[in-house]
């Protein structure tokens, strides 16, 4: 699913596997998957660079050698980095989530590539219709704001990101320039734009952070958390020159089978890199303007509505039980959606 139908390896490729010497990447698991991509008839070849801090520091040997490939599998935080530092060349780019061994065997691996390529499409355009969206969660979030003027899609049209993912995670960031209402606050996770020499932070209590045209204006909570939340975030945005108490965007996971191999408590990092992909989770990307920005604000099992219709149900994606994906659905039988959107 990874090495075919995702990075298209066949015989003669030329094929880079970029890895980490980290929790999230097991090296038994990097073998196992060159070994399956030369017996596929590729020529392989493996890098283990340190972490970059920023995308301009990934090294010049790594970029040439990604430009130079036919086909570049991340299983490396340097990956997430070309968001802001694409690198040159055409090759196939892929961020594999699944480089430990309890998520490369999980049913989130394994469903079929091409079939969640379609079932993006397809809720990508439902999103793009929509002129106006609303978050809400258990624990008090209630914000809202206008969707962007449509744009050209950049890099994959299902997710807008350039590289490839596996196993399929999230939609496009949605912009939020000019929302306003509150965002729940417990996760305060790196979104890997820069090694910020943390994983982030869990907060002991929730702090509910009053949002006015994409930026946090008030805060509610024990003060002692709330003073940790607002410190953390002004030392990131001090740091990189960015301002901290800002919203730039959101969006919520799609994979029901999306499962982690470590839990927040032992890595909140590792945690929210593979968590993010399940519809369970949202988050909120914050401290910059740009897109991502430095922080993924993690809000569980939210109410999405796109023009008041709910498409995530207190983090059940309801949307898959339409028309047009039981249709998708009819065309992979024996496929997890089928028996998600037609039990029984």
């Amino acid at each position: 699913n990874l090495l075919i139908n995702c990075a298209e390896i066949g015989k003669g490729k030329d094929v880079l596997f970029i890895n980490e010497r980290g929790k999230g990447v097991d090296p038994e698991i990097v073998a196992f998957l060159e070994a399956r991509a030369r017996q596929l008839g590729a020529s392989v070849r493996s890098l283990w660079p340190a972490r970059a801090e920023s995308p301009e520091a990934i090294p010049a040997d790594v970029m040439s050698a990604i430009k130079g490939a036919e086909v570049t599998i991340f299983n490396h935080q340097i990956g997430p980095l070309l968001r802001l530092r694409p690198a040159e060349g055409s090759g196939i780019r892929v961020l594999n989530y699944a480089a430990t061994k309890p998520v490369l065997e999980s049913e989130f691996a394994r469903i079929p590539y091409g079939l969640w390529v379609e079932a993006m499409e397809l809720l990508t355009a439902r999103l793009s219709r929509a002129k106006s969206w609303r978050v809400t969660c258990p624990l008090g979030t209630d914000i809202a704001g206008e969707m962007p003027a449509a744009r050209p899609a950049a890099g994959n049209p299902a997710t807008g990101f350039s590289l490839r993912s596996f196993p399929m995670d999230t939609h496009t960031p949605i912009p939020s320039p000019k929302a306003s209402g509150r965002i729940a606050l417990r996760w305060l996770v790196t979104s890997a734009t820069h090694d910020l020499g943390t994983e982030g932070i869990a907060l002991e209590s929730p702090v509910l952070a009053t949002v006015k045209d994409g930026a946090i204006a008030d805060w509610e909570g024990e003060a002692q958390v709330v003073g940790r939340a607002r410190s953390f975030l002004a030392e990131l945005g001090r740091r990189y020159g960015k301002e901290p108490f800002i919203v730039n965007s959101w969006h919520a996971g799609t994979n029901p089978q999306a499962c982690v191999a470590f839990s927040a408590k032992r890595s909140l990092e590792q945690w929210m890199l593979l968590a993010h992909a399940n519809p369970r989770v949202l988050h909120f990307h914050l401290v910059g303007r740009q897109i991502p920005g430095e922080i993924s604000a993690t809000v569980l099992d939210a109410t999405v509505r796109y023009d008041g219709e709910v498409l995530w149900e207190k983090g059940r994606l309801r949307v898959f039980a339409g028309v047009d994906y039981r249709a998708l659905a009819q065309r992979w039988p024996g496929c997890w959606l089928v028996r998600q959107v037609m039990p029984g």
